[in-house]
């Protein structure tokens, strides 16, 4: 029995060849996409940026490298042709940063290649690595400051060190104060104006390149920062009068207090050499002017009895010594006027010498009764004599 091909049944096959041709383009088609993602996948992102520092050692950075196992990463500086970092990759590698060390500044290119030989590149990127840096000082002025320096601001690009560049100042808000355009090199004592500064400010100085603030990778901040440095600038404050008085009652207080030393001074002396003076030579003065009075006054007597001719010529010489004395007293005692001691010294040395003259006195006048018995003695005897006499 022999059967007839339906018509549902020839739709029904030519649909199943259909799917089964569909099916192998569409699997063709999703290989080739898959290769052609993976050819993508390698990329290299390097940018213009400064020397920094990595591990310890002078360095740059190329901040993201996506490459394959097996693949090959070639760093070159395109000034000299040196060849700086070459590795082949032993992981797939996806934003991964590679660190270079480097102490020379110039163009480099970062390039990824199939392999080793080299031949086949599959990514590559280009940057200029410089040589910069910045240093200010902290500086001040007795008015408002309307000018900033900076001691060093350099920008090397390892070629003829020509490039361009500029340093921004701004204070502690981000406020620009000031700024310094078509540098090139190294540049000592700059001096950038800047708008008025009255208070005490935190000033940063900023290396700018085309614009925009040109950074190196800080080790110690583990990211990349800006070429900047900061300086405190202080203004003095507007008060010259103020200053003027309190300088001249500065001046005043210590004129004042240098006439006081003075004066202490003197009377510190004063005390110690008039008190001095006067106990040494107050006192052998009165002892001499006592002793000689009392020897004169006893001269006197004797030339009395003797002769009263003499006398005169005595006194005379006694009333001198004691003008003498006199005046010596009289000059020391001026001297030491403002001496409380010396005039109680005195006063006890003037009673002293009234007390020895008392004693004088009152030894003459002991001495004139006996003389008068004497005299009425031999009166009464004369007198007894005479009386036998006319007797006889």
């Amino acid at each position: 029995m022999t059967s007839k091909t339906t018509t549902l049944q020839k739709g029904r096959a030519v649909l199943l060849a259909g799917l089964m041709v569909l099916s192998v383009v569409a699997m063709s088609a999703a290989f080739a996409g898959a290769a052609a993602a993976n050819h993508a996948d390698e990329d290299v992102t390097f940018t213009d940026q400064a020397l920094g520092i990595y591990d310890g050692d002078t360095a740059f950075v190329v901040e993201s490298v996506d490459a394959h196992e097996g693949q090959y990463l070639e760093i070159k500086n395109e000034n000299t042709g040196d060849v700086v970092y070459e590795t082949e990759i032993s992981e797939d590698l996806t934003n991964a940063a590679i660190y270079v060390p480097s102490e020379k500044a110039g163009q480099y290119t970062a390039t990824v290649y199939a392999d080793d030989t080299r031949e086949d590149a599959k990514a590559s990127d280009t940057a200029m690595v410089y040589g910069a840096g910045i240093q200010m000082s902290d500086q001040s002025a007795d008015s408002s400051i309307d000018q900033v320096s900076v001691d060093v601001a350099a920008l090397l690009d390892g070629h003829d060190d020509d490039t361009e560049f500029g340093v921004v100042l701004t204070d502690e808000d981000g406020n620009e104060l000031g700024e310094a355009t078509g540098l090139t090199g190294v540049n000592e004592d700059l001096v950038i104006e800047t708008s008025t500064i009255e208070t005490e400010t935190v000033v940063t100085a900023t290396v700018y390149l085309d614009g925009e603030p040109i950074q190196a990778y800080s080790d110690e901040a583990e990211s990349f920062v800006t070429i900047a440095d900061s300086a405190t600038v202080t203004p003095g404050m507007d008060d010259g009068d103020d200053n003027g008085d309190d300088n001249g009652d500065d001046a005043d207080d210590k004129d004042d207090d240098k006439e006081g030393d003075e004066k202490d001074h003197d009377d510190k002396d004063y005390e110690k050499k008039g008190d001095k003076d006067y106990e040494k030579k107050g006192d052998k003065d009165y002892e001499k002017k006592a002793d000689k009075d009392y020897d004169d006054k006893e001269d006197d007597e004797k030339d009395h009895d003797d002769a009263n001719g003499d006398n005169g010529a005595e006194d005379d010489d006694g009333v001198s010594n004691d003008a003498d004395g006199d005046q010596d007293t009289s000059s020391e005692t001026d001297q030491s006027q403002d001496s409380e001691q010396d005039a109680s010294q005195d006063a006890e040395n003037e009673q002293e010498q009234d007390t020895e003259q008392e004693n004088e006195t009152s030894s003459d006048e002991d001495e004139l009764p006996g003389f008068g018995v004497g005299v009425a003695l031999v009166a009464l005897l004369a007198a007894a004599m005479l009386a036998l006499r006319r007797q006889n």
